[in-house]
């Protein structure tokens, strides 16, 4: 292994944002809210890592990234909305 500041900065986003950071978020907003609105979220984890991967390292996005990324996003929001209680008539 060679130290350099990259692999450090690496390894800093690592522990801190995406383990220590995540897990107390995830927690906070189990307390909050409805743990399968909650849980609904991880979904969004792909098109974002996709996201930054573009952003960070110049990745192409496909169609199939772009579709979904589409579908998780209307499944999350479908989650979040939550149905719609009573009829009209």
């Amino acid at each position: 292994m060679t130290w350099s500041l990259t692999f450090t900065l690496t390894m800093v986003w690592s522990v801190l944002a995406l383990s220590v950071v995540a897990v107390l978020l995830y927690l906070y907003m189990v307390g909050q809210g409805a743990a399968s609105k909650v849980t609904s979220v991880i979904y969004l984890v792909p098109p974002i890592t996709a996201i930054q991967g573009w952003l960070f390292f110049d990745e192409a996005f496909s169609t199939a990234t772009v579709i979904g990324f589409t579908i998780c996003a209307l499944a999350v929001y479908l989650v979040m909305r939550g149905p719609k209680l009573g009829f009209t008539k």
